[in-house]
């Protein structure tokens, strides 16, 4: 919070800067409004949301994303700068970026946004893809191909912050004592875990392995059976796994296959060549692919 406050505050030196400070709820602001006062002494507060007036002309406003359409109120304006506390709070993109066309600029300082967020909240999905984390390194930038807008994923965790471990230690005890998948995503910044995924154990540190790490724990061993799985859908995606069991129960998944909005044949030929060269000891389907509309073959009245 004090990193967005300081960076907010670089671009009052030019006397045409208006900045934007954002929570998903009003009320949420009041304590950061307190820790901007002490920050910006020489600023003038008023009206609600409230307005940071410098004396040059600059400006810094606070707001709010409560509703679908809050993000017209700042349609049409200018920010230098936009800051979104706890982004994660945010549902979907399409809210973020309807708000972040507001961040432009005619003046001479570059328009960014910054964000500040803990995985595992509503917007854990679109934020995780958005800015690539685990597919790309953090700490360095990556350009967008069709906005030509850089992005870039600063991971940071209480560790990161050795004043709050000095003065509240009980506070890194309270984040270990945290049930999972809160624990690694509050104390250790995991994006890696599901808010609401049915394996709460999953652990791609853990459960991902290299191919001679796999031979190693029985991949490939006679006397292993070879299943497929398949769920089927139109709209949403269709899902094909390949696993091997060893005698002992253990499962790899070493091929799948993934799509939506295809031709279930078209889906059966894909499948087909999947399994080519492999003995498939049984295909196992979602019992509800097999049932067909009943009122497409109801007879008249």
């Amino acid at each position: 919070t004090d990193a967005g406050i300081a960076w907010l505050l670089k671009g009052t030196a030019d006397s045409r800067y208006t900045g934007l400070v954002i929570r998903r709820n009003h009320t949420d602001l009041r304590q950061w409004i307190d820790r901007a006062r002490e920050l910006y002494p020489n600023a003038k507060v008023s009206g609600k949301p409230a307005v940071f007036r410098f004396p040059n002309g600059a400006k810094i406003y606070t707001g709010h994303l409560k509703d679908a359409d809050s993000y017209t109120q700042y349609q049409g304006h200018e920010y230098q700068r936009i800051c979104l506390e706890e982004a994660g709070q945010i549902p979907s993109e399409e809210l973020y970026l309807k708000l972040i066309s507001s961040a432009r600029s005619t003046i001479s300082i570059k328009p960014q946004i910054y964000l500040s967020a803990n995985p595992g909240n509503v917007g854990h999905g679109w934020l995780k893809k958005r800015f690539k984390i685990g597919d790309k390194k953090p700490n360095i930038a990556f350009r967008d191909p069709i906005s030509k807008r850089y992005r870039i994923y600063c991971p940071a965790t209480i560790d990161d912050n050795p004043t709050l471990m000095k003065n509240d230690p009980g506070y890194v005890n309270y984040l270990e004592s945290l049930p999972e998948p809160l624990r690694s995503a509050w104390r250790y910044g995991d994006w890696d875990i599901f808010a609401g995924q049915y394996f709460k154990e999953w652990d791609p540190a853990y459960h991902i392995k290299t191919e001679e790490e796999c031979k190693k724990l029985g991949f490939g061993r006679e006397g292993n059976n070879t299943f497929i799985g398949i769920d089927w859908g139109w709209a949403a995606p269709y899902s094909v796994l390949m696993c091997q069991v060893t005698p002992n129960g253990r499962v790899f998944v070493f091929k799948e296959l993934y799509g939506k909005e295809t031709h279930p044949m078209e889906v059966g030929e894909k499948i087909a060549k999947m399994c080519q060269g492999i003995n498939v000891t049984q295909s196992l389907a979602d019992p509800s692919m097999w049932i067909r509309n009943a009122m497409s073959f109801r007879k008249p009245e």
